[in-house]
């Protein structure tokens, strides 16, 4: 999950200064705060089961 956040991250970056209209900017911008705040938590579940989360894909 954590690439796919990360991958996530990356294309809402783009939309949020590339969109059309102003509605898609503010959606991308949330998507993207939306993520980046799950991406802790996703380490911490990782890191308790035992794994490593940077090698976790």
């Amino acid at each position: 999950m954590i690439p796919h956040h990360e991958s996530g991250i990356q294309m809402a970056r783009m939309a949020a200064t590339n969109a059309a209209t102003e509605a898609l900017r503010n959606a991308a911008k949330a998507s993207v705060a939306d993520q980046e705040s799950d991406l802790p938590e996703l380490h911490k579940i990782i890191r308790a089961a035992g794994k490593d989360p940077d090698a976790a894909s």
